[in-house]
């Protein structure tokens, strides 16, 4: 550690090289906040990382009910995972049988209201899009 002025810049070095101390990045002023809700670390985390992209993705993906009405009061844009594959179906970036399959795949994490609304809403868009648009006046 050659070139350090400090000695106590040298063992901190030396310290974090051998893993006895651990450098975390900077809290966010709302970790505060978030501990106080009892989020899970992997909440808080995907919190924090939404908020460090500055807009630079559509949405927090998020699933616990807590984590979710917290994101709701910070003011983030946020969706649960069953709506995010309803959105890709929606954009086109998914096919509905796929979307159907996932849905199906996660269905022992969720409660039967949300997977049944959403292969409602799914059946739904895949019905608007075989739609004849002549047929919308009868």
């Amino acid at each position: 550690m050659k070139g350090f002025r400090y000695p106590d810049a040298v063992l901190a070095g030396q310290r974090v090289k051998q893993g006895k101390i651990v450098v975390e990045g900077p809290l966010s002023v709302w970790d505060t906040v978030l501990r106080a809700y009892k989020l899970g670390d992997g909440e808080i985390e995907s919190i924090r990382l939404f908020q460090e992209s500055r807009g630079g993705v559509d949405y927090l993906v998020i699933d616990d009910n807590l984590a979710y009405i917290v994101s709701d009061r910070m003011g983030l844009r946020k969706i649960f995972f069953l709506d995010l594959i309803l959105e890709l179906v929606k954009r086109s970036r998914l096919d509905g049988d796929t979307a159907r399959e996932m849905i199906e795949e996660v269905r022992p994490r969720y409660s039967e209201g949300f997977i049944e609304h959403s292969l409602e809403i799914l059946e739904i868009r895949e019905e608007g899009k075989h739609a004849n648009p002549k047929d919308k006046g009868q």
